[in-house]
């Protein structure tokens, strides 16, 4: 049977809720894992690192799984590339260990940001399921209505000429106007690969950077 993975942010909630600082409630994670049973809980953070660590423990009391705790280093809860690229260094980690394992994902804790880069993975290249939890409605799966095409992912980096030939492969004949596209770099390869790809469609195509 396949391990069900929890994966999420600790968010402010969370750990006024391990302070007893909350009015009410046991905050968006401790209500999540003692509602559901998980196999293993994988918690990122960009948290003071003792208090993260105190919530780890506080966390303990509500279920019996293995939590793991990742410390990302991020320039900002709200920037989007850098929570992009935690997010998928921590899933490409498990993915090396767990052979098929079925996520979850939790959409509460964190910023708005972090919630999207959530549904966007959940959507394209990590399938997993997605949860909520609130005072009101308790812990619940959430129903995204539409799809993303896999290609609708932030890039990553590209580190080598061999993630290049990959996105190059299947590609139509490259039209002339191409090679009056000045470029030595990657990163600008990987942009006439994209647009290659792109470009027999009647669909208008913006590029930013």
């Amino acid at each position: 049977m396949n391990k069900t993975v929890l994966l999420a942010w600790i968010g402010n909630t969370d750990l006024r809720a391990s302070r007893n600082e909350l009015p009410n409630g046991v905050g968006p994670l401790a209500s999540a894992v003692g509602a559901r049973q998980f196999s293993i809980i994988h918690l990122l953070t960009n948290q003071n690192k003792k208090e993260s660590t105190d919530f780890v423990k506080w966390l303990k009391h509500y279920t019996e799984a293995p939590v793991t705790l990742w410390h990302k280093k991020l320039s900002g809860p709200t920037h989007f590339g850098g929570i992009y690229e935690a997010v998928c260094e921590v899933i490409d980690s498990i993915l090396e260990e767990k052979k098929s394992p079925r996520f979850t994902f939790h959409l509460s804790p964190g910023t708005p940001a972090m919630a999207a880069v959530w549904i966007i993975l959940a959507k394209t290249s990590c399938p997993a399921e997605l949860i909520e939890s609130s005072l009101e409605d308790g812990v619940k799966t959430v129903s995204i209505p539409f799809e993303l095409a896999a290609d609708y992912t932030p890039a990553r980096t590209i580190e080598n000429s061999a993630e290049l030939m990959r996105l190059s492969q299947g590609l139509p004949p490259e039209a002339p106007e191409f090679h009056a596209i000045v470029h030595r770099c990657l990163a600008m390869k990987q942009v006439i690969a994209q647009a290659r790809r792109i470009a027999p469609e009647d669909v208008p195509l913006l590029i930013q950077g």
